[in-house]
């Protein structure tokens, strides 16, 4: 992909980089060399004009190494940051109970991507006839089951009773939040609870 191309000529040019600064030390010490040499009288003035030549060349060769490496590194940077844009994070921990997108689907703004559960406080909400209800108060605890035969269970603290009775079903709705997890019992399932009977 695009960043994996971008990360490598990136680290390609800064190997390079290093390749041409130790380049340079080389030339400095031909040139020295160049310079005893030609200060004992055994080179020419052309060798020694040669010498600084490289030496120069080769300082550029690194400055243009230098310049095209830190334009890989800032448009791998560009890339990360494009990359960043994409990265999805839940406000709460918890889990993905349900998704509306498939990979490779273009989205919009706005667009609903997943639903996302969260596991702690972990509440079951379900709905009671109005008779049963009039039995529990907030903090009334309920018993919670993921299954019918309530062989794995867990107490839950009732926090909210809606006040508004549906007229439809005639039922209130209950929330609770369990004490303890039940293994089994997942985010979006279904679980049995038992309340109270009212004295």
């Amino acid at each position: 992909d695009d960043r994996s191309a971008a990360e490598y000529k990136a680290k390609s040019l800064e190997a390079d980089l290093k390749n041409w600064e130790a380049e340079v030390e080389v030339r400095k010490a031909d040139l020295r060399r160049a310079e005893e040499l030609r200060k004992d009288g055994i080179n020419t003035q052309e060798a020694l004009d040669h010498a600084r030549y490289d030496l120069t060349a080769t300082q550029y060769e690194v400055e243009r190494q230098r310049e095209e490496m830190e334009s890989a590194q800032a448009a791998l940077r560009s890339l990360d940051m494009e990359m960043e844009k994409t990265r999805i994070v839940a406000p709460f921990d918890g889990e993905v109970s349900q998704r509306y997108v498939r990979k490779g689907q273009y989205l919009h703004i706005g667009d609903r991507l997943f639903q996302v559960t969260g596991n702690s406080p972990f509440e079951v909400r379900f709905t009671l006839p109005v008779r049963e209800g009039a039995a529990l108060r907030r903090g009334s605890l309920v018993t919670v089951s993921a299954t019918p035969d309530f062989q794995l269970t867990a107490p839950a603290a009732v926090t909210h009773l809606s006040p508004v009775v549906d007229p439809g079903s005639g039922t209130i709705e209950v929330t609770a939040v369990l004490n303890r997890k039940i293994p089994g019992l997942l985010p979006g399932m279904v679980a049995t609870v038992r309340v109270p009977r009212k004295p």
